[in-house]
């Protein structure tokens, strides 16, 4: 294997990294999707049963701040994820035309 196949190769096993990374993200925010889903549901339920007590309320507001600052994360991440992989596959192409 000449030094222009192993760049090559190397370069494939980054992708498919980033690509394995990028779908882990698209799971881990999917997850917090859900669990913004339940914690907005509980809270309407608390609402609806007259829960009087302000410190619960806020408690909720915090909660679902933070998921959506997680879930806004992870979706930059997933936008970095997909950037790196075109840059990836057009050092790829550069490499293929300059060393073939």
């Amino acid at each position: 294997m000449d030094k222009s196949e192993e760049i090559l190769q190397h370069l494939d096993d980054i992708k498919e990294g980033v690509t394995k990374t990028n779908k882990l993200s698209r799971s881990q925010l999917k997850l917090v999707n859900e669990i913004t889903r339940s914690i907005e549901a509980e809270e309407e339920n608390e609402f609806e049963n007259a829960v009087s007590d302000v410190d619960d309320t806020d408690n909720f507001d915090k909660k679902i701040a933070d998921y959506k600052k997680i879930k806004e994360d992870l979706e930059k991440l997933n936008k970095y994820d997909l950037e790196q992989v075109k840059l990836l596959n057009e050092i790829k192409g550069l490499l293929i035309k300059n060393f073939m």
